[in-house]
């Protein structure tokens, strides 16, 4: 997705919270009522058309339009906001690891294929440093990794990265698990 595009989508959607936590917080009125029961009809006709071009993109012989759908950014967000994305997000995530496997490992950073777990929003994933690295090497690694997954599943509640047990993490000060939280929403 070009930035200019990227950029619009984040401000939009950075929009909608803000306007959707105000009507929340606004004192009882009149209008509030209304206001949610619109915002939930245009969401629920919004979701009703999006599962029906995803319905009519999946029955095509060719599934490329599906993917291609599914891994465009705004569209995805849209499909993850409605819940018809229709990869899991393990899927999803394991693909964009094996999508950074190749740039970590000359790095000297492993992920562990078989320790990548999806359970209730909560991931973890098992990563080991082949070459050390200083504390700011890792952290640069685990934003890197962290950033990958976000892209890959934001409706994910927890990322809990494993390995990189030297490197302090905000949401958890003993450092039994290297990654803390990454709470969207």
């Amino acid at each position: 997705m070009p930035d200019r595009d990227r950029a619009r989508l984040d401000s939009s959607l950075c929009h909608i919270d803000v306007l959707i936590k105000a009507i929340e917080e606004a004192p009882e009125s009149s209008a509030r009522e209304p206001a949610r029961e619109l915002i939930e009809i245009v969401l629920d006709l919004h979701a009703l058309a999006l599962a029906r071009i995803m319905a009519a993109a999946a029955a095509c012989e060719d599934r490329r339009l599906l993917s291609t759908l599914a891994e465009d950014a705004q569209i995805k967000a849209m499909l993850l906001l409605h819940g018809l994305h229709p990869e899991e997000a393990e899927t999803r995530v394991r693909r964009a690891l094996d999508r950074l496997r190749p740039q970590l490992g000359v790095q000297g950073v492993g992920i562990q294929s078989g320790r990548v777990a999806v359970e209730a929003g909560r991931l973890v994933v098992h990563v080991f440093a082949h070459a050390g690295g200083d504390g700011e090497q890792r952290r640069a690694w685990r934003r890197e990794i962290e950033q990958a997954l976000l892209d890959a599943a934001p409706d994910l509640e927890e990322i809990v990265i494993v390995g990189l047990d030297d490197v302090d993490s905000p949401a958890s000060p003993d450092n039994d698990l290297s990654r803390a939280a990454l709470a969207r929403g």
